[in-house]
């Protein structure tokens, strides 16, 4: 029988600082689960508290892509 390596929490996790207050948790999901702009993939959770974020994606994959996406940056427009 075939298993695939477990994954870490840590090797899911990516902490994001300098949040506007305007950007909410789910800003944040459709952002990082979208991966043509944050180089990100599924995410089990976001939790915000203040102006950082700390996301746990299904795939350490997706958690290591984001680091490296060079960058990213929020753009927040009213109408």
């Amino acid at each position: 029988m075939h298993r695939m390596p477990v994954e870490s929490l840590e090797e899911r996790t990516v902490e994001v600082l300098g949040l506007p207050a305007a950007v909410d948790e789910e800003l944040l999901f459709l952002y990082f689960e979208n991966k043509r702009r944050s180089g990100g993939g599924p995410l089990v959770s976001v939790e915000k508290k203040g102006d950082r974020a700390i996301l746990v994606f299904e795939e350490a994959e997706a958690a290591a892509q984001v680091l490296f996406q060079k960058g990213t940056t929020f753009c927040i427009m009213w109408s």
